[in-house]
């Protein structure tokens, strides 16, 4: 009987020691990180748009479209503000920051109908959940232009995008386009916030060469004005796809707790 006491003393203390160890465990931060990026869309009928975070906790309900009430874009004052329509959720790689993993999350939602350019200069989204919970995030900059009723001039052939050299960052340097045809005489070129880029043409390429700065750029139409008042619009492109994004971000990044 004491020996049947004694063993029940020790599997009670055994559970109550794991228990113990169990709550001295400090519990995971769930982490949210935004990289500065250059958001720029071509507002199209029924085109989508993307924006994207990386979460060390997959089954947070930021994740779940069903437990999102609401999505706004808005400047950091909240001076300039527009709802997105959230269209889904997409669950990207996972990448490595800082000996932890996270995984990318791609919010795609149905582009708004604007009768003119809007640009945020300081660009947040805030994502209200059902719960009441919300999140204010800083994405980077976001440009929406306004689609042009005019029938495209430039016969374009193919569109590729180049990294500036020994640059690891998801950032375009260069866009290089070729035609068919000719091309009429340029006023500017625009992409995002990116204005009067420099330019040259030669044998039916065009080279727009844009200029640094601390923002991923790798997904953004091109806005061609020409000096008889006319314009070309190519739609948003993704001239590439970086998975190691994280790694060459450094101070771009952006770190979030969330409860």
């Amino acid at each position: 009987m004491k020996r049947a006491l004694f063993y029940l003393a020790v599997i009670l203390m055994s559970v109550l020691l794991g228990l113990l160890l169990n709550n001295m465990e400090p519990k995971k931060v769930v982490k949210l990180l935004t990289v500065d990026t250059e958001y720029a869309y071509l507002m199209e009928k029924d085109a989508i748009g993307t924006i994207f975070f990386y979460l060390n906790q997959p089954q947070h309900k930021i994740t779940s479209k069903e437990a999102i009430s609401r999505v706004i874009l808005h400047d950091q004052k909240k001076a300039s503000l527009v709802e997105l329509n959230l269209y889904m959720i997409e669950k990207g790689h996972e990448e490595i920051y800082l000996n932890e993993s996270f995984t990318k999350y791609l919010l795609h939602f149905v582009l708004p109908r604007l009768s003119e350019d809007w640009v945020f200069e300081d660009a947040y989204v805030t994502i209200e959940l059902s719960d009441q919970r919300e999140y204010s995030i800083r994405l980077g900059r976001f440009t929406f232009f306004a689609k042009s009723s005019e029938e495209p001039y430039l016969d374009w052939t193919s569109l590729e995008g180049q990294k500036a050299k020994n640059d690891l960052r998801s950032r375009l340097k260069t866009i290089v386009i070729t035609y068919a045809g000719s091309i009429k005489d340029i006023e500017s070129i625009e992409i995002g916030s990116n204005v009067h880029l420099t330019y040259e043409t030669l044998e039916k390429t065009l080279t727009i060469h844009i200029p640094n700065d601390s923002y991923v750029l790798s997904y953004v139409p091109v806005i061609i004005l020409y000096t008889d008042g006319s314009k070309d619009t190519i739609s948003h492109f993704l001239f590439f796809n970086d998975y190691v994004m994280l790694k060459e971000s450094g101070p771009m990044i952006n770190v979030y707790a969330l409860d």
